[in-house]
C-alpha cells in the first residue's frame, strides 16, 4: 500500500519536512516545465461516442496511459518530478540540490534534453480513433515556491515563484511540436548543444522538431497501456523514498494527499483500473488573486482551501487540484465521482459555489474571486506512469468550467445543463440569463447563467 501511495505524490512532497503546521513554504531554486497536450479533449469525446461504453473507455484509459506515461517517463529518467497532471497538461521540475546556482546549467540542459525526447518520441501522433495528439513545452529557470495548505484529512500543495511565472509566459508563444525557453533558461543552457531561433519579443527561444506528417510511435502500438506495463522502469529512487516514507507518522502524512476515490480503491485492495470511466459529473474551477508577498499569500491561500474544503466536504464533494497557473489561484472541484455520487449532484455544486464565493468575498486578502460550474460526462481516473500517476478528470465540461471561471469574472456562473438539472430544486428567480460570450475552444456554450441568492 505504501509503494502505492509513493506513486500518487511527488518527490518534492515525499521528502518534505511534514512536522510544520498549515500553510507552510519552501523555497527553491531549478528549472520549471510545463507540457501542454491537445487533442486529449476530442479523443475523449470520440471514445465516448463508442457503441459499448465500457470498450471505449478501456481503449481510452490505455491510450491516455500509454501517451502520458511515456512524457513521464522521459521526465522520471532525466531526473525530473512530476509535480501535477491538469487534464491534458504537466508540470515538472528539476531542483537544484542544495540551491546551488552552478547546477542550473546541467539541470537546464537535462530538461532541455527531455523535451526533445518528449518531442520526437510523442508529438503528431495520431490515434487509431483519428485524433492527432500534439504536445507543446515551455521551460523557464529561477527562484520556486511550494505551499503546502491543507488540514487533517486533506492536504495540497501548489508551485508559485518567479519561475513560474515565466514558464506560463513561455507558454503563450508555444505552438505544437515547439520548445520555448525564457531569456534566462536560455543564458544557462550549454548553447552550443542545440540550435535554435530568436522569437519576435527577442525574450523568448525557440527549439522545434523537423516532424513527419504522423509518428507511428512503436513503442505506443506494443503496449496496451495498463499502468503497470508501461516501458522500463523510471528512476524515483523507490527504496530511500519508501525508506523515508516509513520515517513519518505511519502512512498519514502521504494519505491526506492522495485522492479520496484512488484511497477507496486502495483500501479494498482493488485495481485502480477500475477507476477509469466515463461519468456524470458537475465541475467547479474557482479562482481568486491572492496577496503578492509571500507570507500574506500563504496564510490567505490557507484560508481559502479551509472555506473551499469545509463547503465541499459538507455536501460530498471532491476538492481534485490546487494549481497557480496564468490567472491567480485556481481551486477544482468535481462532484459525482465514485463513492460520493448523487442524484441532485447539480445542485449540490451550485449550493457549495454560492457559499464558497460568498465566503471568500469576506476574506480582505482574497480578491476578484469567480466560479465556473459545468454538468456533463468527463473522463474519470487515474492517468501516468506506473510509477507516477494522479487521479484526474479530462473532458469538455471540464475545460467549460474553467472558460466560465475566466470569462465571467466576479460571480457564479454555470452551463445550462447545471441550470437544467438544478432549477427545479433552486428558486428560479436566483438564476440570471448572462450575455453570451465566446470561450475558446467551446463551439456551442449555450445559454450561461449567474446563480445568486442575493439577488435583491
Amino acid at each position: 500500500a505504501l509503494r502505492q501511495l509513493l506513486t500518487h505524490v511527488p518527490d518534492t512532497v515525499i521528502t518534505c519536512d511534514h512536522s510544520h503546521s498549515m500553510p507552510n513554504v519552501s523555497h527553491m531554486l531549478g528549472v520549471c516545465m510545463f507540457a501542454d497536450i491537445s487533442g486529449f479533449t476530442n479523443l475523449c469525446e470520440t471514445y465516448g461516442q463508442m457503441g459499448t461504453d465500457s470498450c471505449g473507455t478501456e481503449r481510452l484509459t490505455a491510450t491516455l496511459n500509454i501517451y502520458i506515461g511515456k512524457i513521464v517517463e522521459d521526465i522520471l529518467m532525466n531526473g525530473g518530478d512530476v509535480l501535477k497532471f491538469a487534464g491534458d497538461a504537466l508540470l515538472a521540475m528539476w531542483k537544484c540540490e542544495n540551491d546551488d546556482p552552478k547546477d542550473l546549467g546541467l539541470l537546464m540542459n537535462k530538461a532541455i534534453i527531455c523535451s526533445l525526447a518528449i518531442q520526437e518520441e510523442c508529438d503528431n501522433y495520431m490515434t487509431d480513433v483519428g485524433v492527432l495528439l500534439r504536445v507543446k513545452i515551455a521551460l523557464s529557470v529561477g527562484k520556486m515556491h511550494i505551499t503546502y495548505i491543507g488540514v487533517q484529512d486533506c492536504k495540497h500543495f501548489d508551485l508559485t515563484g518567479p519561475a513560474v511565472e515565466d514558464v506560463n509566459g513561455a507558454e503563450k508563444w508555444a505552438t505544437p511540436g515547439s520548445i520555448i525557453l525564457t531569456r534566462l533558461a536560455w543564458v544557462n543552457c550549454d548553447q552550443a548543444m542545440f540550435t535554435h531561433e530568436v522569437m519576435e519579443d527577442g525574450h523568448h527561444f525557440k527549439r522545434s522538431l523537423p516532424s513527419p506528417p504522423y509518428s507511428s510511435c512503436p513503442w505506443l502500438e506494443s503496449s496496451d497501456g495498463r499502468l503497470q506495463q508501461i516501458g522500463r522502469r523510471g528512476h524515483r529512487g523507490s527504496a530511500r523514498l519508501c525508506f523515508q516514507a516509513r520515517s513519518l507518522e505511519g502512512e498519514g502524512c502521504l494519505l491526506s494527499y492522495v485522492s479520496k476515490p484512488v484511497l477507496s480503491k486502495i483500501d479494498h485492495g482493488q485495481d485502480l483500473e477500475w477507476l477509469s470511466e466515463m461519468r456524470q459529473v458537475s465541475v467547479l474551477f474557482i479562482n481568486m488573486v491572492l496577496p503578492k508577498k509571500g507570507d500574506q499569500s500563504a496564510w490567505a491561500q490557507q484560508k481559502a482551501f479551509e472555506i473551499i474544503y469545509d463547503n465541499v466536504k459538507r455536501l460530498r464533494g471532491n476538492l481534485n487540484k490546487v494549481f497557480s497557473f496564468d490567472k491567480g489561484c485556481t481551486f477544482l472541484v468535481v462532484f459525482g465521482l465514485p463513492g460520493d455520487k448523487h442524484e441532485d449532484d447539480p445542485t449540490r455544486a451550485l449550493m457549495a459555489g454560492h457559499r464558497i464565493i460568498d465566503a471568500l468575498h469576506t476574506v480582505l486578502e482574497i480578491t476578484h474571486e469567480a466560479i465556473g460550474v459545468t454538468t456533463g460526462r468527463a473522463f474519470c481516473g487515474v492517468v501516468g506512469h506506473r510509477d507516477r500517476h494522479e487521479y484526474t478528470v479530462i473532458g469538455r465540461r471540464v475545460n467549460m468550467a474553467a472558460r466560465l471561471m475566466v470569462n465571467y469574472p466576479g460571480i457564479l456562473s454555470c452551463d445550462n445543463e447545471t441550470f437544467t438539472a438544478a432549477k427545479s430544486k433552486l428558486k428560479k428567480d436566483d438564476f440570471l440569463l448572462l450575455p453570451a460570450k465566446p470561450l475558446k475552444g467551446i463551439a456551442e456554450p449555450g445559454p450561461v447563467r449567474e446563480y445568486n441568492r442575493n439577488h435583491e
